[in-house]
């Protein structure tokens, strides 16, 4: 059984003081001021060996190797044959780091032992400060045995937010972690989640209770040791626990230990200072992987990475440390131009290093594919395609040669390779689409149909189930498709990504003109959101809900929604949008005394408002529902009121400053009124592209569809760029839309 106690942190402090009983509680905790991984996981098992401590040395000594990554005493102490098990699990840091999805479903398994005769209830009190590791073990662990009668209690705490230190940091466990691990326990049936409200703060220092089961481990030990003035030789102990502690994916201790050393140790030699430089911007790298720009975080990298380069000789390191600079210097900073340089020494380096033939073709492949990706974004698509080449038909031909070797169990260098050409194969697909380089991306999505086959079934979430790749084509009938696999795939990984997959399907679906299938997708995913952050989340789920139910003519259900959130919402441009839809639905009813009222209020809120963009989403409003109540010349008188907001502005500056959507809503509405007119049709299909980024976009496709129409049968000729590209996306999308049941259109 699974317990949240959701609420703010004191009151979930204050209702497991409630609960507490010393004997049947053991609580996962962990010291934010010194984070380290497997932290939880240790005390966990610490705790079950003091109840049964010969089953918890059975299961220790059955599987030592997996049992190093949580006891790292116990490396020392592996056969040969446990320890190629143990290093093929564990972070190199001369390679390329991925999730290691495999290993967390061995320690799932490994627990799932451990937990076999444990009565006691297990508590998550705090998931901030708690390391990843853990959570994703207990994340497999229910995944993998979801009939587990073991009793677990989680904080989930709402008022979490991401903290960063000075170097763009974040130190605690992100705000996603935590809900995405929150929303992977949502997905058994023995889940309880428990609001908690008007819980006064507990009256006893809560933290105590669960912090006198915290184990502490030699990372910590060793750090709380530095002392200022230390020496050479006592920096040399710091150096090889941050080696361990990386291996074993303990990144933030890695990085704190090594951040003292530096401040603590005056007595470092060139060699020392690059193998600790490197190893905390490898460690911070991984740890906090982004492409999203983070200046303080960038910069931070950029340090420690080409300081790390310095002093070291090793060439599998050296060329894995140029390969991490050239992609921080491009992904994260956007320093093409210098990006280029380091990529450049990065392929020249990796072609004279002296290495044995695997790890040279493996480093040499990985010189080419983040050089390729500077020259994607440089401009440079012919050297792109190139360097893509050269690296996938290194990786291919390593692949099939390393699967030919007899012992392929704990091969490292073979799952190494084809995790780099999977996560290659992807990049270029959305690279592909970036560029608007289509038939590189379609090229490179049929590679990845093949790889796909060797990969996890749970690395798809990595990958959205191609979802983006279809949608950034207006490909939405294979976008919902991919929704849908992702939904049955959730049910069976019991994976938190659900709300992503359900939220998109219902968005699809809506594009689609699919109202009905949309307003389940959307009450569905509602019973997720509220632990997730979305790209919607300053609109309610009403909205949507809402707008379903005004497309479905259920107007009763839809307006009930819209008051609702009107007394909800002190946002005022949310304020405007809700008035709106409320004159609409006043427009549809024939009710010309609540039209003019709701339309009146909106109109007064978007002109005290003064952003340009609304006034004109208004007033065009206003024309079209003046239209549908068969108030022909005033909604002409509305139309151009719209027209003569913008008049001042050309051609160029529309497109610039105004939402295409809210135009094409304009040019659509004037026509449907006056009649068409083929240059107004020109200038709409052009704006399609991004006008479809907006849902309610997508209901035009049908009201522009027979000026299109007579466009295209009047103008055979050669088109301009912007114009073709118009026509053609506005052809996908309108051959998608469930409501028109054939569209004419000949391009």
């Amino acid at each position: 059984m699974i317990q949240i106690f959701q609420g703010k942190q004191h009151q979930i402090e204050a209702k497991l003081v409630q609960q507490h009983r010393a004997a049947a509680f053991i609580y996962i905790h962990d010291n934010a001021a010194f984070p380290k991984g497997w932290a939880g996981f240790r005390t966990l098992i610490h705790a079950l060996k003091n109840a049964d401590a010969t089953h918890a040395k059975n299961v220790i000594e059955g599987d030592k190797a997996l049992a190093s990554f949580i006891f790292p005493e116990l490396e020392n102490e592996l056969t040969t044959k446990e320890h190629e098990k143990y290093f093929y699990y564990h972070a190199r840091f001369q390679s390329r780091l991925n999730v290691p999805y495999d290993l967390y479903k061995q320690m799932a398994f490994l627990l799932h032992e451990f937990l076999k005769n444990n009565t006691k209830t297990i508590v998550l009190p705090e998931l901030t400060s708690i390391d990843s590791e853990t959570l994703r073990v207990f994340e497999n662990y229910y995944r993998y045995f979801p009939n587990s009668t073991q009793k677990i209690i989680v904080g989930f705490a709402t008022d979490i937010s991401d903290v960063e230190d000075a170097d763009g940091i974040t130190w605690e466990r992100s705000e996603g972690t935590v809900q995405y691990f929150v929303g992977s326990l949502l997905m058994h049936p023995t889940t309880e989640t428990i609001e908690l409200s008007d819980i006064p703060e507990a009256s006893q220092d809560v933290e105590s209770i669960w912090k006198a089961q915290c184990i502490p481990n030699d990372e910590e030990e060793l750090y709380n040791s530095l002392q200022p003035s230390m020496s050479g030789a006592a920096a040399e102990k710091a150096i090889e626990m941050m080696r361990r502690s990386y291996a074993r994916f303990s990144f933030r201790a890695g990085i704190k230990i090594g951040l003292r050393v530096l401040e603590y140790c005056s007595e470092l030699s060139q060699t020392q200072k690059a193998t600790i430089h490197g190893l905390i911007g490898s460690s911070a790298n991984f740890y906090q992987f982004s492409h999203h720009a983070n200046p303080p975080f960038d910069a931070f990298l950029a340090h420690h990475l080409t300081k790390g380069l310095e002093g070291e000789t090793a060439p599998e390191i050296r060329s894995a440390l140029l390969y991490r600079i050239t992609f921080t210097f491009a992904e994260r900073m956007g320093n093409l131009e210098e990006a280029l340089k380091w990529g450049d020494k990065t392929v020249t380096t990796a072609l004279q290093n002296d290495l044995d033939e695997v790890a040279y073709n493996y480093h040499v492949a990985w010189a080419y594919i983040v050089r390729s990706d500077v020259y994607a974004h440089a401009g440079k698509f012919e050297n792109f395609v190139v360097d893509s080449q050269k690296a996938y038909d290194i990786l291919e031909k390593g692949i099939a040669t390393l699967e030919k070797q007899e012992d392929n169990l704990y091969n490292y260098w073979l799952i190494d390779y084809r995790l780099s050409l999977f996560n290659m194969s992807i990049h270029q697909v959305y690279t592909g689409d970036e560029l608007n380089e289509y038939d590189h991306s379609r090229i490179w999505y049929a590679k990845m149909s093949d790889i796909m086959k060797t990969m996890p079934k749970i690395m798809l979430f990595d990958t959205f189930h191609w979802v983006d790749y279809h949608r950034n084509k207006y490909e939405i009938a294979n976008a919902l498709k991919a929704c849908e696999e992702g939904i049955q795939d959730a049910i069976e990984l019991k994976h938190g990504q659900i709300y992503v997959y359900k939220f998109c399907a219902a968005d699809f679906s809506y594009r689609m003109g699919n109202s009905a299938k949309a307003n389940e997708y959307f009450q569905s995913a509602k019973a997720y959101r509220p632990i997730y952050n979305d790209l919607f989340m300053e609109i309610s789920m009403n909205w949507f809900i809402a707008n379903c139910y005004t497309r479905l003519e259920a107007y009763a259900e839809a307006a009930e929604l819209y008051q609702k959130e009107l007394q909800n919402t002190d946002n005022e441009e949310y304020k405007i949008k809700l008035n709106g839809q409320l004159a609409w639905i006043a427009a549809k009813r024939g009710n010309t005394e609540l039209f003019e009222e709701n339309i009146n209020k909106t109109i007064d809120l978007a002109v005290a408002y003064g952003e340009q963009n609304l006034l004109l989403k208004v007033v065009t409003l206003a024309g079209n529902c003046l239209h549908e109540m068969h108030k022909t010349q005033e909604a002409k008188d509305a139309y151009n009121q719209a027209f003569s907001l913008i008049s001042s502005l050309s051609e160029e500056a529309q497109d610039a400053q105004l939402n295409q959507a809210y135009l094409l809503d304009l040019y659509i509405g004037y026509m449907v009124e006056n009649g068409y007119d083929e240059n107004m049709t020109a200038r709409a299909l052009k704006m399609i592209p991004k006008a479809l980024d907006d849902l309610e976009s997508w209901w035009n496709l049908p009201r522009l569809l027979p000026f299109a129409t007579t466009f295209l049968k009047n103008n055979t000729t050669q088109k301009n760029t912007k114009l073709t590209e118009g026509i053609d996306t506005f052809t996908m999308a309108i051959q998608q839309r469930v409501d028109i049941n054939e569209a004419v259109i000949s391009v």
